[in-house]
C-alpha cells in the first residue's frame, strides 16, 4: 500500500479493527480440524499440551489486540495493527507444522498441497506488511484448503461433513473479503486523492511563496539595472528628508538614446543604460539611485550650499559622458547625459513634486540647444510647462469644437500700395484657456503631430476662399499659406495641394506656399523633394523669415523659389539702424540679382515704406496697410483697392 497521511490513519485502524476481529475465531477452524485430524496418529499427552497452548496463545493474541492495539485513535496504531496481523498469520502456520509429523499417511499430492498452502500462507504474511488487507484474508483461506482435500478422502463422515463445511467457509470468506476490498480500496483511493490533493496543495503553496518572493525583488529592485525600485527610492528619500536640512534631486537621462536603439538595437541600449547605473552608484552610492524607465535615472544628493547645485550637476554629467566601450560592433560610445535638478525644501517638500520638477527643468534644458547639459529648476518652468500642457489638451478638440479661424493680412505694392493679396493667419480662442497666441500653440501642435491635421484643415479652408476671390476677381489675387516642417517632412501636403487645386478649379498661380529655413533644415532632403513636387504645379514658393536662421545662403542656389520674405526683426529699424539696413539693401540686391521677388513684413511707419520702396523692394505687409483681418473686411478692402494689374507675385 502507497503511503497514507497520519491523519487518515485512526480511520483506516478503525476499519482494520471492524474487519478483522473475528479472524481469531476463524482460525480456531483449521485448529480443530488439525486437532482431530492428529488424533489417531499421535498419543494425548503430546497432542492435548500442543491444543491447549495453541487455543491459550490465540486467545492471549486476542487480549493483548483488544487491550492495545486495536485502539485507532492511538497515535501509529494503524502500522501497529497491520504488523500484529502478519504475526499473527505467521503463527497460523504453526498450526498446519504439527501435521507434517504426520506425514506417512499423506499422500504426493497432499504434500504438494500442503507446501502451497505454506507458501500462500508465507506470502500472505509479507504482503500484510505492506496493508493489503486482501492478502491476508485469502492467507487463511488458502491454509484451508489442503486441509479440506485431506478431510474429503478420509473415511470417516465427521471428518468429510467437517471438510465440506470448510469448503463453504472458504466460499462464504470469498465473497465477504471481495466486498470488504472493494471498499477498502474506495476508502484508500480517496485517500490517495486527498493525499494527491494535499501535495499539490503544499506544492502550489511552494510555488506561491516563490512568486511572492519575485513580485517583492521586483517591487523593490529594478531587474535591468539592480537599482531600487521608483517606489522604495521614494520612501527612502522620505525617510532622509526628516533630518536633512537640504537636498537636491536629479533627473538624468541621454540625448538621442532612441538612435541608439534604432542604430544597434535594444541589447546594445541596455548595455548602456546598464553602463549608466554603474557610473551612477560608483559616483552617488546604490542607495541614492533608481531607474525611473529606458534611459532615465533620479538620484538625490544631501546639499550644503545651494548656489553650487550647477557645478554639482555638471561635474555628475562629466562623468557619465566619459567614453564607455560597447560590444564589438559599437565600439566606444559617447553619452550625453542631461541633468535637470529640484531643491528640497526649497522648491518643494514632496518627492512627487520634486521628481516632477527635476524631469522639467531636465526637459528645458534640452530644448534650449546643446550646449547645456544641467538646469535648475524655476517656478516660472512649471507654469510655462502647464500651460503648454493645457494648450496640447485643448487643441485636440479645436478643431471639432469650431474653435480655430483664418484672418487674412492683406500684402500690398510698396510704391503704389495696391492691395495684391494676403497671407493666411491661423487665430484660436478657447472658451478657457482664452485667446491662445500661434507662438504659444504651433509649437505644441507641431510636436504633438496635431499640425498635420490642423494644416490639412487650414490648407482646404485657404483654397476654398482663393476660389471664391478667383471667381469674383480674377487671379489678380494672391493667397500666401504657412506650411510646418512636419507638414514638409510628411510628404502628404503635396497630394493634399494638388487635390485641393483640383477640386476647387484653382489658378494654381495664385496660391503661394510660405515655408520657413528652420523647416526644410528639419530634413533637407525629404523637404527639398517636397518643395520641388509643390512648384511643379504652379505653386509659387517662398522663403519665409529669410536672414533669422544659420544657413539660408548654403541652400539659396539649390532651392526652386520665387520670392523672399524679409523677417520683421530687419524691418522695424531699418530706418534708425545702419545695420538694418545694410542687411536689408544687400538681401534685396541678392535677391533680384537672382530674379527673385522681395516682400518685407512689419512695415508700421510710413518712412520704412519709402525707404524700402527706394531699395526696391516689392510688397510690404505690416500694420500700416492692414492687421490681420476676417474675410469679410478684405474683400472690401479688395474692392476699393485698383485693379489695373496682377500681382508681381504671380507664377
Amino acid at each position: 500500500m502507497a503511503f497514507v497521511p497520519e491523519k487518515f490513519q485512526p480511520l483506516i485502524a478503525d476499519r482494520l479493527f471492524r474487519q478483522a476481529h473475528w479472524l481469531h475465531l476463524l482460525a480456531l477452524v483449521p485448529l480443530l480440524l488439525i486437532l482431530m485430524l492428529l488424533r489417531e496418529r499421535v498419543t494425548e499427552a503430546w497432542l492435548i499440551p500442543w491444543g491447549v497452548t495453541m487455543v491459550a496463545l490465540e486467545l492471549a493474541l486476542t487480549a493483548v489486540a483488544q487491550l492495545y492495539l486495536w485502539r485507532p485513535e492511538r497515535p501509529g496504531a494503524a502500522p501497529t495493527l497491520h504488523l500484529y496481523l502478519a504475526l499473527h498469520l505467521l503463527i497460523s502456520v504453526c498450526w498446519v507444522l504439527p501435521v507434517m509429523l504426520a506425514a506417512d499417511v499423506l499422500t504426493v499430492w497432499q504434500l504438494v498441497a500442503l507446501s502451497v498452502a505454506l507458501f500462500a500462507i508465507a506470502a500472505g504474511a509479507l504482503s500484510t506488511l505492506s496493508w493489503y488487507w486482501p492478502a491476508y484474508v485469502w492467507g487463511n483461506v488458502c491454509m484451508l484448503l489442503p486441509l479440506a482435500g485431506m478431510l474429503l478422502v478420509r473415511d470417516s463422515a465427521v471428518l468429510q461433513g467437517l471438510g465440506g463445511l470448510s469448503l463453504i467457509l472458504l466460499a462464504l470468506l470469498a465473497v465477504i473479503s471481495q466486498r470488504e476490498y472493494r471498499e477498502r480500496l474506495e476508502l484508500l483511493e480517496m485517500e490517495r486523492a486527498n493525499a494527491r490533493m494535499d501535495t499539490n496543495l503544499q506544492q502550489q503553496n511552494r510555488e506561491l511563496t516563490s512568486i511572492k518572493h519575485v513580485l517583492r525583488r521586483l517591487q523593490e529592485t529594478d531587474s535591468l539595472t539592480g537599482l531600487m525600485a521608483l517606489d522604495k527610492w521614494k520612501a527612502r528619500f522620505t525617510q532622509q528628508a526628516v533630518t536633512a536640512p537640504s537636498l537636491v534631486v536629479c533627473f538624468a537621462d541621454l540625448r538621442h538614446f532612441r538612435k541608439v536603439n534604432q542604430r544597434w538595437g535594444a541589447a546594445v541600449g541596455d548595455q548602456v543604460i546598464q553602463a549608466l547605473a554603474e557610473r551612477l552608484v560608483t559616483a552617488l552610492g546604490h542607495e541614492n539611485v533608481s531607474h525611473v524607465s529606458a534611459d532615465e535615472f533620479v538620484f538625490w544628493l544631501p546639499l550644503e550650499d545651494t548656489t553650487r547645485v550647477a557645478d554639482l550637476a555638471e561635474r555628475i554629467v562629466r562623468y557619465l559622458n566619459l567614453p564607455m566601450t560597447l560590444a564589438p560592433e559599437v565600439g566606444v560610445l559617447v553619452p550625453e547625459a542631461v541633468i535637470g535638478a529640484a531643491l528640497y525644501p526649497q522648491h518643494s517638500q514632496d518627492v512627487e513634486t520634486l521628481v516632477e520638477y527635476a524631469s522639467l527643468a531636465n526637459h528645458h534644458c534640452k530644448r534650449t540647444g546643446l550646449h547645456q547639459s544641467a538646469c535648475i529648476f524655476e517656478t516660472e518652468l512649471a507654469t510655462s510647462t502647464h500651460y503648454h500642457i493645457d494648450i496640447e489638451m485643448a487643441l485636440k478638440w479645436a478643431l471639432k469644437a469650431g474653435e480655430l479661424e483664418l484672418l487674412f493680412q492683406p500684402q500690398v505694392t510698396i510704391d503704389g500700395g495696391r492691395v495684391v493679396g494676403a497671407e493666411t493667419l491661423l487665430r484660436w480662442h478657447n472658451g478657457i484657456l482664452g485667446t491662445v497666441s500661434p507662438a504659444d500653440f504651433i509649437p505644441v501642435a507641431e510636436r504633438s503631430g496635431l499640425i498635420l491635421e490642423i494644416g490639412a484643415w487650414v490648407l482646404e479652408r485657404a483654397c476654398e476662399t482663393l476660389a471664391h476671390w478667383q471667381s469674383q476677381f480674377g487671379d489678380r489675387l494672391h493667397l500666401a499659406v504657412n506650411v510646418s516642417a512636419v507638414q514638409l517632412v510628411s510628404g502628404d501636403v503635396a497630394d493634399q495641394i494638388a487635390a485641393c487645386i483640383k477640386r476647387y478649379g484653382l489658378f494654381p498661380g495664385g496660391l503661394h506656399v510660405e515655408v520657413t529655413e528652420s523647416a526644410i533644415m528639419a530634413n533637407p532632403d525629404i523637404a527639398i523633394q517636397t518643395i520641388r513636387r509643390i512648384r511643379a504645379q504652379g505653386v509659387a514658393i517662398a522663403l519665409d523669415d529669410f536672414g533669422t536662421g544659420y544657413s539660408s545662403l548654403s541652400y539659396f542656389r539649390t532651392l526652386e523659389i520665387d520670392y523672399l520674405k524679409l523677417d520683421q526683426s530687419f524691418i522695424r529699424n531699418i530706418h534708425s539702424s545702419s545695420k538694418d539696413y545694410a542687411i536689408v539693401e544687400a538681401v534685396i540686391y541678392m535677391a533680384k540679382a537672382c530674379a527673385l521677388q522681395v516682400i518685407a513684413e512689419g512695415i508700421e511707419t510710413e518712412d520704412g515704406r519709402r525707404l524700402l520702396a527706394t531699395l526696391g523692394c516689392d510688397l510690404g505687409q505690416g500694420w500700416l496697410f492692414g492687421r490681420p483681418m476676417r474675410q469679410s473686411a478684405l474683400m472690401q478692402l479688395f474692392r476699393e483697392s485698383p485693379a489695373s494689374a496682377p500681382s508681381p507675385l504671380s507664377v
